[in-house]
Order: C-alpha cells, then sequence, then structure tokens
C-alpha cells in the first residue's frame, strides 16, 4: 500500500472528504509539532505547552477519523484546537503585535479545505467572531496579553519562522487537495467511462437479444407455414408429388443454413471464441462447398461454376472460411434470376489469394452496399421469395474479420454483384 493511502485511508473505505480531514489533520499535527519543537526556546513556557496540547488535540482527531472512521469528532476536535492554538498564540505571543494574524489565515484554509461544506460557513465566522472578541480583549485589557520575547531579534525569528512554515503548510494543504481533486475527478472519469462501456454493451447485449427473439418468433415460423402449406396443397391435389418434393426440398435446405448461422451467431455472441488460424487446403473446402450448392442451383436452373481451382494452402480458420463460403454462395443463387451464372474464382497472387463470389443477379445499389458493409442489415427476400434476415452477411463479416480479413463488395442494379475477400498464403514448409 503506498504512503499516500496509509496517510489519508483507501478510497474504497473513505469518501473524498473523509480523506481529505485525514489529510489535513495530519498536516495540522506536524505543523504544531514543527512548531513546538522549533520555536520552544523563543517563547514561554505557556505556549510551548499550548503548542503540544494543540499537538496532542490534533493527533487524536487524526486517530479518531482515520482509524476508528468518525470524521463528527475529529471536527470538532479540530475546529476545538484551531481556536485553542490561535487564542493561545494571541494571548501568550503578544497579542496584535505578533504573528496571531497569520496562524489565523493559515487555520482557516486548513480547516476549510477539510471541513464538510455545510459546516465551513459556520466555522469561518466562528473564527472571525474569536478574532475580534482577542483583538478586543486586547486593545480594552492589554495587561491580560503576554509578551514572549525580550528583544525584536526574538520577534523576527518568530515572525520568520511562522511566515516560513504557514506558507510552507498552506501551499502544502492547497497542493494535496488539487491533486486529491484531480485523483478523485479522474476515477469518476474512468468509472463514467466504464459505465458508459457497460451501458453500451448491455444495450448491444439487448438489441441482439431482441434480434434473436425476432428470428426465433418469425423467421423460423416461415419456412415451417411454407413446408405446411405445400403439405396440405399436395393432400388436395393441387400441387403433384415431384413439386412437393422440390418445395420441401428449398424449404428444409434454407431453414438449415438459417439454423447455422443463427447457432454459430449466437455461440459468437456469448462465447466470442477465438478462430483456429492454421495453414489450410482451400480447394478442398471449395469442392465441398461447390458441391453442396449445386442442387440448389440446380432448383432454380442456375449454373454454379468452380474457376482456377488448384492446391493451395492459406492462413485461415477451416469452420469459418467454410461457413463464409456457404453464406455467399446462397446468397448469389437467392438473389439470381432462372437461368443465370453464378462462378466460385480464385485469383493467386504473391503473398495472398482472392476468392470472389460472382453473379448476374439483381444486383445491389451504392446506398444498399454501405449499409452492408456497415453491418445495417434488413431482411430482404429472393427471386424466388427466399426469405433472408441479413444474419449471413453480418457473420460473414465478423468471421472474416477473425481471420484478419475485410468482406468487398462491387455491384450495380440489375448487373450482378461481386463479393470477394483476400486470405493470406500458407508459408511454404
Amino acid at each position: 500500500m503506498q504512503l499516500s493511502t496509509q496517510i489519508v485511508g483507501d478510497p474504497s473505505e473513505f469518501d473524498f472528504r473523509h480523506r481529505l480531514l485525514n489529510l489535513i489533520s495530519f498536516i495540522g499535527l506536524l505543523l504544531c509539532l514543527f512548531i513546538a519543537v522549533s520555536s520552544h526556546w523563543l517563547i514561554e513556557i505557556e505556549l510551548t505547552l499550548a503548542l503540544y496540547t494543540t499537538f496532542v488535540l490534533t493527533s487524536l482527531g487524526y486517530v479518531f477519523s482515520r482509524f476508528f472512521g468518525n470524521p463528527t469528532i475529529a471536527y470538532t476536535l479540530f475546529y476545538v484546537v484551531t481556536v485553542f492554538g490561535v487564542a493561545s498564540n494571541y494571548i501568550y505571543g503578544a497579542g496584535h503585535k505578533e504573528t496571531s494574524l497569520f496562524w489565523l489565515f493559515t487555520a482557516t484554509v486548513l480547516i476549510t479545505l477539510g471541513s464538510p461544506k455545510a459546516w465551513i460557513k459556520y466555522i469561518i465566522a466562528g473564527l472571525i467572531a474569536m478574532f475580534l472578541i482577542l483583538f478586543f480583549i486586547d486593545i480594552n485589557y492589554p495587561n491580560i496579553i503576554v509578551s514572549s520575547y525580550e528583544n525584536d531579534s526574538q520577534f523576527y525569528a518568530d515572525l520568520t519562522i511562522s511566515i516560513l512554515v504557514g506558507l510552507i503548510f498552506c501551499g502544502l494543504g492547497i497542493y494535496l487537495f488539487a491533486k486529491q481533486s484531480d485523483k478523485e475527478k479522474d476515477e469518476v472519469e474512468k468509472k463514467s467511462i466504464e459505465l458508459k462501456k457497460q451501458r453500451d454493451e448491455f444495450e448491444k447485449l439487448n438489441a441482439e437479444k431482441l434480434k434473436l427473439l425476432s428470428i426465433i418468433s418469425h423467421d423460423f415460423k416461415a419456412p415451417l407455414d411454407s413446408i405446411d402449406s405445400a403439405l396440405s396443397f399436395y393432400n388436395e391435389g393441387i400441387i403433384e408429388e415431384k413439386n412437393l418434393r422440390q418445395q420441401l426440398l428449398a424449404q428444409t435446405r434454407n431453414t438449415s443454413q438459417l439454423l447455422t448461422n443463427l447457432l454459430l451467431w449466437s455461440n459468437n455472441q456469448i462465447i466470442n471464441t477465438k478462430p483456429d488460424l492454421k495453414p489450410i487446403e482451400i480447394n478442398k473446402i471449395l469442392e465441398k462447398v461447390f458441391f453442396t450448392y449445386v442442387p440448389i442451383a440446380d432448383q432454380k436452373n442456375i449454373l454454379l461454376q468452380l474457376c482456377n481451382i488448384s492446391f493451395t494452402e492459406v492462413i485461415g480458420d477451416e469452420q469459418l472460411l467454410s461457413l463464409c463460403l456457404r453464406n455467399l454462395v446462397n446468397n448469389a443463387i437467392k438473389f439470381s434470376n432462372e437461368g443465370a451464372v453464378v462462378k466460385i474464382k480464385v485469383i493467386k497472387h504473391k503473398k495472398h489469394i482472392t476468392i470472389k463470389i460472382i453473379d448476374d443477379g439483381i444486383g445491389i445499389n451504392i446506398l444498399k452496399q454501405k449499409e452492408i458493409l456497415n453491418q445495417k442489415i434488413d431482411s430482404t427476400y429472393g427471386t424466388h421469395n427466399e426469405k433472408g434476415i441479413g444474419l449471413g452477411l453480418q457473420i460473414t463479416m465478423e468471421s472474416l474479420a477473425k481471420m484478419n480479413s475485410k468482406l468487398k463488395i462491387i455491384s450495380e442494379t440489375d448487373k450482378g454483384s461481386t463479393f470477394y475477400f483476400d486470405l493470406p498464403l500458407a508459408p511454404p514448409i
């Protein structure tokens, strides 16, 4: 524990005013002890005893405040000490001809810094009233006032010591007060930042929770309703068995992809798992995604092509990369018309590869592209009214970011889209 914390108390146990009182009390007892020890050869024995008494009372106030946690007794003792000390110094130190005014000023500064705000005006009024009473006695009953100086040298020596010590301790008190205030301000600002961060995280989690509930309540219900309708039409003889199989296959695959995205997304929100970045064979992952989506593309009479594929190792997370490719290929098929072509293309560079998913579908306008890249994605429908909620693209961008990559878009309305990203090549073995 730091020395300053040992003197004023731990912030977790004492509030700012209480710690400030501990600080001023500690400065006060050092001040009393210093004056008593350094000036006892210059002044009367009565004043020396008064100074030591002041030191004892100040020490008691510090002990009650710092170690017993009772600031009220400490405030009271501190005020009594101030009155007793200044009055003793005035009476036994030549009255208004001595340094009492300076000590009153010093005591006022220190006691003002260490007292509760509600007490300050009463304390200052009491000190001023006390000094006016002493001055009245000094003028009207001068015989009560004792001169402690045998010559001018002693007076100027005491005056010099009083001014220097008073200025030092006033300056120290003000400096420490300012330092404590700044420290307290920094702590408040730090806590404010932490609270804001926690509030933002809470709002984000709450928004994600609402989104999750929306997906479960609405988007899972839609394909189930569609399956129910298809089965009803089949039972009524409205559609043939072949058409039923096609609709069921499309709906179940679409729902399966949605469920996969949802599970991975929710897992990432809760656990925030770290990627397993290592050398992986990109051709195997691309082939697996390609053969998975060929039947789905055939349902819409779309030609799915795999271009420029060769053995290449890149640095990435196999699960995340497979998920990104499935989402991008699924979107390309979803937003392409019948008879279109969707290409999965790989371009190899010196230190990295670029993977492109190219379609000649409905395209995306500039405003929508910006919204996608800013992850402000709304529900959309494909060319065959396939339901989409934008979760796939969001997960794709989050997954690419974990692999130190970034999704990029080239698109024009009614002229198709190209979604692409880069991955570093694995170093040769």
